[in-house]
């Protein structure tokens, strides 16, 4: 609903980055055992969980559960070419929550990631359209919205969305 999947996908999709889906990784860091919290065992769950999921998740052909495959006809998804020379992971939903209830968390998390890894961790922040995100919910949930959304009234149009999900 919010972008976040496709982004990771087409990510996943170049032949020198790899980017896992839903790893959680700000969350799951402190859940590790301080003998694997290394550079090595990072790198391999992330490029795993890139693998996994190309293979047998969301980013297969096959993967239709919610109505749409997040695959990208072929390319790199869950492999890479040469060498790798970005790494990551696609986890929206629960960095943004993690984030809001302790930023702190977030920001020692950080900390120790760059100095795990010892190159740059950079953050990357999907921002879409919030009619897009209200159109996909009620999509999702076999919603219809029988109305005409015109961007020019956006006030209007948030009361009408407002009365029609209730």
């Amino acid at each position: 609903r919010s972008g976040h999947s496709i982004i990771g996908s087409v990510l996943d999709a170049h032949p020198n980055v790899v980017i896992a889906h839903e790893y959680s990784l700000f969350h799951q860091w402190l859940q590790v055992p301080k003998l694997h919290q290394n550079k090595t065992w990072l790198y391999n769950v992330l490029y795993n969980n890139s693998q996994y999921h190309s293979n047998q998740g969301l980013r297969t052909n096959n993967a239709v559960q919610k109505g749409y495959t997040l695959r990208i006809q072929d390319l790199w998804q869950g492999q890479y070419q040469d060498q790798i020379v970005v790494i990551g992971d696609k986890s929206g939903g629960m960095t943004t929550k993690t984030y809001r209830m302790n930023k702190n968390k977030i920001k020692r998390v950080h900390m120790e990631l760059v100095r795990t890894v010892e190159v740059p961790v950079l953050a990357i922040h999907v921002v879409r359209n919030p009619y897009d995100n209200i159109a996909t919910m009620l999509l999702y949930n076999r919603h219809v919205l029988k109305a005409d959304i015109s961007y020019n009234r956006p006030y209007d149009d948030a009361n009408m969305i407002q009365s029609q999900i209730g």
